[in-house]
């Protein structure tokens, strides 16, 4: 790219190109995007406007050099759309994806039947999302837990960002066993780290090379983090508590239904697996029995 002048078509020609030659599967949108985030312009102002010269800020060349160099285009623009917001991320959090708006509207339906007043859920970059629902619960209350201090700043952000700081209390942990919340919780909502080990070098480089693996690493079988929650959950919910877990793209949900249904106290019953736009089974849904 060129520091100097140039029209805008010319500037989204060569950011193009150079995100293709990077790897970008969506090199033309991303080109755009970067375009209007660095220029501030919406997109029908920058189609409009292609011919008008301009000389591209050192901000957006940099932007770009990010990119080519495969950090998450979320982490360049510093948002990521989720469940119909826009919610602040960088490095050191994992990226909010469509896989988790699974997790969302398996909550949802759940809260809808026991009205909670407290839920627990791991904290990531989205933990204000269910408040788009038209279900309303004033008196509805979390506690978001997460090992990261990344991942924490990045979710006490976004709760002030959208007026849920007073809903939510963030409690940093090391592990499930480590929660001291007894008996309190209505609803449990994870997304925990569900990637064997082994499979992490085969990942996309954006995820591989930039995402943090503590949000990804489920050990050996991918599974550690499940075994955790299951043995410590008893201890935070109410008789009748719904749990929803994210699962991967492994067979994780019929190995989660054999382990509650093999469990000797049977503390959980399995309600259902939950599949994604593409067929993949996405989420399971518990019922404690207490």
């Amino acid at each position: 790219m060129s520091a100097g002048s140039a029209t805008l078509r010319a500037h989204l020609t060569s950011i193009r190109k150079r995100l293709a030659a990077a790897g970008a599967v969506n090199a033309v949108q991303e080109a755009r995007w970067l375009l209007c985030d660095g220029l501030r312009l919406t997109s029908a102002e920058l189609l409009a406007h292609l011919e008008r010269e301009v000389v591209l800020p050192e901000a957006l060349e940099a932007g770009v050099r990010r990119r080519e160099a495969g950090e998450p285009l979320q982490y360049v623009l510093g948002t990521a759309d989720f469940w119909g917001r826009d919610f602040r991320v960088g490095p050191g959090v994992l990226v909010p994806r469509r896989d988790t708006e699974v997790l969302v509207r398996a909550a949802l339906t759940s809260s809808r039947r026991t009205r909670p007043s407290r839920s627990w859920t791991g904290a990531r970059a989205a933990p204000a999302s269910p408040r788009r629902s038209s279900w309303s619960a004033p008196l509805a209350r979390g506690i978001l837990a997460e090992r990261s201090p990344d991942a924490l700043r990045w979710a006490a952000e976004n709760l002030a960002r959208w007026n849920l700081s007073s809903r939510a209390r963030l409690l940093p942990t090391d592990a499930p066993e480590d929660i001291a919340v007894r008996g309190e919780c209505d609803l449990l909502i994870s997304n925990p780290p569900y990637i064997p080990r082994g499979a992490i070098p085969r990942l996309m480089r954006e995820v591989r090379d930039h995402e943090p693996h503590l949000a990804l690493d489920g050990g050996v079988d991918g599974m550690d983090c499940y075994r955790a929650l299951l043995a410590s959950a008893p201890a935070w919910l109410k008789p009748g508590a719904f749990v929803i877990l994210e699962t991967g793209e492994s067979d994780q949900a019929r190995a989660i239904r054999d382990a509650v249904e093999r469990s000797p106290d049977r503390a959980f019953s399995f309600l259902q697996r939950i599949a994604d736009d593409s067929a993949i089974l996405r989420c399971v849904v518990l019922k404690y029995r207490g």
